[in-house]
């Protein structure tokens, strides 16, 4: 229904942003990766969208990539698979950790997600891994880079109540000190020392 809204950005939080497109605002869910990267309150973002009707409700979906829209709505076609589920396989992986954990048939990378088992983890494998090289092709590498590493340290600080930016700001102090060969609980007690 919607393929993209371009906007301003007028509220965000870990799990979905508001975006005002001509005097209209969208609740607009987005994976954990884009918040971590820090959007802006008042800035212009295009999100390619994704609407999902449910017996639940409709939800909004929105991607930085195209390619990461895409491929979040072809893991939705897959048994078993939920919108929650597929937004934090991209949030916490990101296309190219995906590719190379299907590739790889790296089926402990994909539980370390969270809401994946070991079953859901195996079929994804099976009926992605061929197909996985087409969404990562369309998605460009240049856009906020960042790790799985970062991402669940930011998701942890967040809980604990410390402001996004703040958080990720001392983050990424501490990667570039140290390197992302740290453990996430030594990345998350080197950060709280830095802010």
């Amino acid at each position: 229904m919607y393929a993209y809204l371009r906007g301003k950005l007028v509220d965000v939080n870990p799990e979905f942003c508001l975006l005002e497109v001509n005097g209209i605002g969208y609740k607009v869910y987005i994976p954990i990766s884009l918040y971590a990267n820090g959007m802006q309150i008042s800035e212009a973002v295009l999100l390619h969208t994704s609407y999902v009707v449910r017996e639940d409700g409709v939800k909004l979906f929105g991607f930085l990539e195209k390619g990461e829209r895409d491929f979040f709505e072809k893991l939705l076609s897959l048994s078993g698979i939920g919108a929650k589920t597929a937004l934090n396989l991209i949030g916490h992986l990101g296309l190219q950790e995906l590719y190379e954990a299907l590739q790889q048939a790296n089926t402990p990378l994909l539980v370390r997600v969270p809401g994946v088992g070991k079953k859901t983890a195996e079929r994804i494998i099976v009926e992605l891994s061929d197909q996985m090289s087409k969404w990562v092709g369309n998605s460009s590498t240049k856009t906020l880079p960042t790790s799985s590493l970062a991402t669940d340290a930011l998701s942890a600080l967040v809980h604990l109540g410390y402001q996004a930016a703040v958080a990720q700001k001392a983050i990424h102090k501490v990667i570039d000190k140290r390197g992302e060969s740290l453990s996430l609980g030594e990345l998350i007690s080197s950060t709280l020392k830095e802010i």
